[in-house]
């Protein structure tokens, strides 16, 4: 544990636990120089990926969006990605690593106040979609020739079904759905 000492000491205070650590425990709770408290990820507390989500300047802290990606791939069918970035028109070729064979879109893109509000959206989001249409998640390995990702991918027949969840996920933050269109500058 010394090396999670170590980078506590470098911007935040470790929040004593009410009950005793889990055996593998991948998150710790820390508080942050404003008197923030938040759960990292140790992972990211040992490489130093570690901000504010109230007042840093990290991914966390900064505007996000929660974006609905389309795609057709060759001889495979269509299907949907639901993630979150800052980016999501980057995150579609360079991050996921689509080839420019396979047809590729961003349908919707929900602004969230923040990357760590997003994350959490999106996570509470794959574990109702993955609970309700479990028949529509595709296996990491159906695709991995064609995106780069391990989860998140979904028969595009689900897609009215993510706008439901994620309309009224989203609505608690007061935005709207911005189509993944480009703005006509006019």
């Amino acid at each position: 544990m010394a090396f999670l000492r170590e980078a506590l000491q470098r911007s935040h205070q470790r929040v004593p636990r009410s009950r005793p650590p889990a055996p593998a425990r991948r998150h710790s709770v820390l508080r942050s120089p404003c008197g923030h408290t938040q759960r990292i990820a140790i992972a990211n507390i040992i490489t130093g990926r570690v901000g504010c989500e109230q007042c840093g300047t990290c991914w966390s802290a900064a505007p996000s969006e929660i974006y609905v990606l389309a795609f057709e791939v060759p001889h495979k069918g269509s299907f949907i990605k639901l993630g979150y970035s800052r980016d999501p028109e980057s995150r579609l070729r360079y991050q996921l690593g689509i080839p420019g064979s396979v047809e590729a879109t961003v349908l919707y893109r929900f602004p969230m106040r923040t990357g760590h509000i997003a994350q959490k959206t999106e996570k509470a989001m794959h574990g109702k979609l993955k609970q309700r249409f479990p028949d529509w998640v595709i296996p990491c390995n159906e695709l991995a020739d064609w995106i780069n990702v391990k989860t998140e991918i979904y028969r595009a027949d689900i897609l009215p079904h993510v706008l439901t969840h994620l309309k009224a996920a989203t609505a608690n933050q007061q935005t709207s759905p911005r189509s993944g269109k480009p703005r006509s500058s006019g």
